[in-house]
């Protein structure tokens, strides 16, 4: 079994989205065997945003006290 891992820090958000469109085009344009570095990158990002999302969410549930 394998465990996550944390997030490159010193990959930006940026460079994630690039990587994602790429990937998600060389699926379209080559088939499934690019399927796993897509599915990977779009997990990073989704992963990302969902944490800025919560930290967004839990500071301002904090400054409403």
């Amino acid at each position: 079994m394998t465990t996550a891992r944390p997030p490159r820090s010193d990959v930006s958000e940026h460079d994630l989205e690039h990587a994602t469109e790429v990937a998600a085009e060389l699926v379209r344009r080559f088939g499934n065997v690019y399927w796993p570095f897509f599915e990977r990158l779009e997990r990073e990002l989704g992963e990302r945003h969902d944490r800025a999302n919560r930290l967004v969410r839990f500071t301002k549930e904090r400054s409403n006290r």
